[in-house]
């Protein structure tokens, strides 16, 4: 029996589809008795050296085979002895088998951790600091809140506990000017208030902006001291800051990042990498009770308010003494329980409130809820600024992409894939005339990583 042959001098891997796209060398072969249709042996009559071809596709068998040896008989034949390439033979059954793909050049899964990589032990470090400047120590001397007892009818709150703004002068002047006020006016408030310095009630010293309004006497009791202070107006302040995530590599490293968020008067808190692999900025919204000092903080997903991270509580208020009256009555500020119940009932905004509610049930897990510094605390910057610590590994990944693909875990069909694939017990579509040996060799092919070329 004699057909037509094609052979070629062609390059491929063993483990890829890659068939010959140039132009090979036509010659007629005698077929030997009893041959094998995977492991064929050809009597070739050649006029010219064909040692140097290593490659064939016989259509009248429709496979693809290697070269393996030439041997010259005294005939005046080539015997070539060759193996089926089922790789290339069934490559459009390949293709169109679904499998569950392990790695992928082409396509892949960013957010995977690829387990074959080990970290580098250095690091390198980069700080990246807030958008907005939420403290500021500059002039906070003359940011105090007093808190007296009052019966300013002019304010319609008579008897009542006023918060003013006060400087530091102002108010020195008005503990002087209770303290010499006399004993007829100190009778007058031990009447009111049981003592003249129990009218006031504590003063506090804080490191933000104070909404006040317009200047008015300051009136102990029924007692005016003719000092002058601005009542505090309104009682949250709600500040937004946003921390840009410096990401040193754009595939599937991220996990390989260490995150410390520095927040004012909390200090250094950890952010896992894992919790926020899908954002490139961090918004974080505070709530501060402009009477206490209370501060909330929630750590949230990019464009995301509703759902916090993690959220860390403190105080940034200092306990100011006003008065040697005051020794026994100054008490320490309200817990930050009180605070974040404040808070919480305050004029939030929608979804928030909820989420301030829940604030010690809210987390589970990873990016750690905290109770941050004492109150006073110097633990002070301007604005949150976010630590990133990022541990090289020892294998830059994009140097694996061509040979070791990249994590895919899914399953998928393999039409859309080019390039290195790995898969999981692969079983290859069943193409025509493929027997069941070429059907190992595929499966086995795939499991082990291959190339759709």
């Amino acid at each position: 029996m004699s057909f037509n042959c094609i052979f070629y001098k062609f390059s491929k891997r063993k483990n890829s589809t890659k068939i010959p796209e140039i132009s090979g060398l036509n010659i007629v072969v005698n077929l030997k008795s009893n041959t094998s249709i995977l492991n064929p042996t050809l009597e070739v009559v050649a006029s010219d050296d064909i040692t140097g071809y290593n490659y064939c596709y016989i259509a009248t068998f429709a496979r693809y085979y290697y070269i393996e040896d030439f041997a010259w008989n005294t005939g005046g034949y080539w015997d070539i002895t060759m193996s089926a390439d089922p790789m290339a033979t069934f490559r459009n059954d390949i293709w169109a088998t679904t499998a569950y793909i392990l790695y992928a050049q082409t396509a892949y899964n960013a957010l995977i951790v690829d387990s074959r990589l080990n970290q580098v032990t250095s690091a390198s470090v980069h700080v990246t600091s807030g958008n907005n400047r939420i403290f500021d120590l500059d002039g906070i001397a003359d940011r105090n809140i007093l808190f007296f007892i009052s019966e300013d009818t002019n304010l319609s709150s008579g008897g009542a506990v006023q918060a003013y703004l006060v400087t530091q002068s102002e108010l020195k002047d008005v503990c002087h000017s209770l303290y010499t006020a006399g004993r007829s006016v100190w009778d007058d408030l031990q009447a009111q208030a049981g003592s003249a310095s129990a009218c006031i009630t504590k003063c506090i010293r804080v490191p933000y902006s104070v909404p006040a309004g317009a200047a008015l006497s300051i009136k102990l009791g029924n007692y005016d001291t003719g000092i002058s202070g601005k009542p505090v107006l309104g009682r949250l302040l709600l500040p937004t800051v946003q921390v840009s995530i410096p990401w040193q590599a754009s595939d599937f490293r991220k996990s390989y990042h260490k995150f410390t968020l520095i927040l004012p008067y909390v200090g250094a808190v950890p952010i896992s990498a894992s919790d926020i692999l899908n954002d490139n900025i961090l918004d974080i919204s505070i709530a501060i009770d402009i009477l206490t000092g209370d501060i909330v903080y929630y750590v949230c997903h990019q464009n995301d308010a509703v759902a916090p991270i993690a959220s860390f509580k403190s105080n940034c208020a200092s306990v100011i003494p006003i008065s040697s009256y005051q020794s026994n009555t100054l008490s320490a500020l309200s817990s930050i329980v009180t605070g974040a119940s404040e808070i919480a009932s305050g004029n939030w905004g929608t979804g928030i409130a909820s989420a301030v509610n829940g604030i010690f049930n809210f987390l589970a897990a990873k990016t750690p809820s905290v109770v941050g510094a004492q109150t006073g605390s110097p633990e002070i910057m301007s604005t949150v600024t976010l630590i990133t610590e990022y541990y090289p590994t020892c294998v830059e990944p994009s140097n694996l992409l061509a040979t070791q693909g990249r994590p895919y875990m899914a399953s998928n069909s393999l039409s859309g894939f080019s390039g290195y694939i790995q898969t999981k017990d692969f079983s290859v579509t069943s193409g025509h005339g493929m027997t069941d040996r070429e059907r190992d060799i595929i499966n086995s092919t795939l499991d082990g990583g291959a190339f759709l070329e």
